[in-house]
């Protein structure tokens, strides 16, 4: 017979007893457990998710909206994935850019510094400059253009 360390030996003997019968027979019972980091919960909410930031001038119609959740769809991020963002001017578009970070799309907006349906990036942002939905909606080849520029930085 193998010789067991006390220790080992008083362990295998307590894990045959049944806990209740433990309780009975110690004042103090210290049963070793788990350490589990405890984290902040409100930290974890603040935190945003979003991985994707559109900008439009206006706000988009229902049809429009079923559009957009086809793309996104295609793209594979939940529409819960996305910061939306309507009433966005081609002069506030420097100010949104600068303090964002990620990709962003803009919707039928004018922006200059870069050129339509092609990923420009500018300090941490990726920019995505398009049509509106309404033009893509009804236009096959714009169609074409937008899902080639989306898939080349989402599907993977």
């Amino acid at each position: 017979m193998a010789q067991f360390p006390l220790n080992l030996h008083l362990y295998k003997i307590f894990m045959t007893i049944e806990p209740e019968a433990l309780y009975s027979m110690f004042d103090i019972l210290i049963v070793p457990i788990e350490i589990i980091p405890q984290t902040d919960k409100k930290a974890k909410e603040n935190t945003t998710t979003k991985q994707l930031l559109m900008l439009f001038e206006k706000e988009y119609t229902e049809d429009e909206k079923d559009f957009l959740n086809k793309i996104l769809g295609a793209i594979n991020i939940k529409p819960e994935e996305v910061e939306t963002k309507f009433g966005i001017t081609a002069s506030g578009l420097p100010e949104i850019i600068e303090a964002n970070s990620g990709y962003i799309l803009i919707w039928g907006l004018n922006f200059q510094e870069a050129q339509n349906y092609k990923f420009y990036k500018k300090g941490n942002a990726s920019i995505l400059v398009i049509d509106s939905l309404t033009a893509i909606k009804n236009d096959q080849s714009l169609k074409g253009k937008l899902w080639n520029c989306l898939k080349e930085e989402f599907v993977k």
